[in-house]
């Protein structure tokens, strides 16, 4: 997992013993999951900015696309694919992925926060039409732009940071279960 989880995440999964891609995925990864109760506890005794547990939710999703990603594309990652499956825009649905990534040709999430919403926003108009999808209504293009750019600030504050490891005991207590 080292080459494609943060190193703050990697010291936080090595608290709870997930040290292998197996483990990691088939752990539940839900706002209301062991997972992602620890990962708030995690956080909070490495002195991290307390964050909602969606977005947390969110990035632990992220990291699990990286990973099932790397494992199953074929052919390999080419050098274009390899910089977004490593950054924060692995946190986005398909349909934005597809959009912003194949479409608009970003590659960092550096490069959706520093482009103008309302410039994506006309373009996902364009682009959902040549899709034929249903057309957004009122300010929904902007809002939609506007979510994503809030989700990738959101991956970005939940990868950053080194932390530590800890003990499980320390995140978990005694008798708590990650994995099923």
């Amino acid at each position: 997992l080292s080459c494609l989880v943060p190193i703050g995440s990697r010291n936080f999964l090595a608290s709870l013993s997930i040290k292998h891609a197996f483990k990691f995925l088939s752990t539940k990864k839900t706002e209301a999951s062991p997972l992602l109760w620890a990962f708030c506890k995690w956080r909070e005794k490495c002195g991290f900015t307390l964050m909602k547990s969606a977005a947390l939710a969110r990035h632990m999703i992220g990291l699990a696309v990286r990973v099932e990603k790397a494992i199953t594309l074929l052919p390999p990652a080419d050098e274009y694919t390899r910089t977004w499956m490593g950054g924060p825009l692995s946190v986005l649905t398909g349909g934005a992925k597809d959009f912003l990534i194949d479409e608009c040709r970003l590659q960092y999430g550096e490069d959706l926060l520093g482009a103008r919403t309302k410039d994506l926003a006309d373009r996902l108009v364009a682009w959902r039409a040549a899709k034929k999808l249903l057309p957004l209504k009122g300010s929904g293009k902007v809002a939609m732009v506007s979510g994503w750019k809030a989700s990738i600030k959101e991956a970005r504050e939940a990868s950053s940071g080194v932390g530590k490891v800890l003990k499980e005991s320390d995140l978990l207590g005694n008798n708590a279960v990650i994995t099923e």
